[in-house]
């Protein structure tokens, strides 16, 4: 299911972080305020795409101090193009296709920690257990969050917005 509002209002949040138009701190209040976190397992949320970007969009920054990406903490052209293929990802109408896999928080919730704390009484939610090299060869991981080079070419060539920000 794709849910088209929370998926624009998270394309133009991370677009003000990386274009340096809020601090860390307001993306982070802002991903509380509106439901979403980078702690929780992303099989939660209503759409598919929205857990896994998340994550993802807490690695560009860090917790402290209160600050914004630019001058030096400007991202790298890297993974400034990489946030921009997650903006177009959320913007477009494509489904996630990529099996569930934890970026940034291997224990998503405390439903494991209470599953070891009771030994095994408290259910556990089963873990993708595959590595990251074995993970990415579900798809063309070069354009993830899409899963083909082509979705990304056809959904690239026609944002007219993307192909004044990666020149």
């Amino acid at each position: 299911m794709i849910a088209r509002k929370r998926r624009t209002e998270l394309s133009y949040q991370i677009h003000s972080l990386i274009a340096g138009h809020i601090t860390n701190d307001n993306f982070d209040d802002w991903l509380i305020k509106n439901d979403f976190s980078a702690v929780r397992d992303p099989r939660k949320y209503d759409d598919a795409a929205l857990g896994p970007i998340v994550e993802r969009a807490y690695c560009l920054y860090s917790d402290i101090p209160t600050y914004k990406l630019t001058g030096k903490r400007k991202l790298d052209r890297q993974a400034y193009r990489d946030a921009l293929r997650w903006i177009l990802f959320l913007r477009s109408n494509l489904e996630y296709e990529w099996p569930v896999y934890f970026y940034a928080n291997r224990f998503p919730d405390i439903h494991w920690l209470l599953n070891k704390l009771t030994f095994g009484r408290y259910p556990d939610i089963p873990r993708p257990n595959e590595s990251f090299r074995n993970w990415t060869t579900h798809g063309d991981f070069e354009v993830w969050p899409f899963i083909r080079v082509s979705d990304y070419d056809r959904i690239k060539n026609g944002a007219c917005w993307l192909k004044h920000a990666v020149a």
